[in-house]
């Protein structure tokens, strides 16, 4: 799909209306939202630190992040548009 997402890609989920792919990027750290039609990448979440490693999209659009360190699970709300 994309080869913009280079900092360590990790945890993979399609956004809940399957327009986006969001890629955890462990070494950035944070999440990255590839548009597959065109391959266009935005920077979609960042940390200040951590190393996000999974990812889960739930059904009402939020997406579960799990970070390798620490070890937590965060519940976020992507911006629509």
């Amino acid at each position: 799909v994309s080869t913009a997402c280079a900092s360590f890609p990790n945890g993979l989920c399609w956004s809940a209306d399957r327009r986006y792919l969001y890629v955890a990027e462990s070494n950035l750290p944070g999440v990255s939202r590839v548009d597959p039609g065109d391959g266009s990448r935005v920077v979609a979440l960042r940390f200040a630190s951590g190393v996000p490693d999974g990812l889960c999209a739930l059904p009402d659009g939020d997406v579960l992040i799990s970070f390798y360190t620490p070890s937590l699970v965060l519940r976020w709300t992507p911006a629509t548009g």
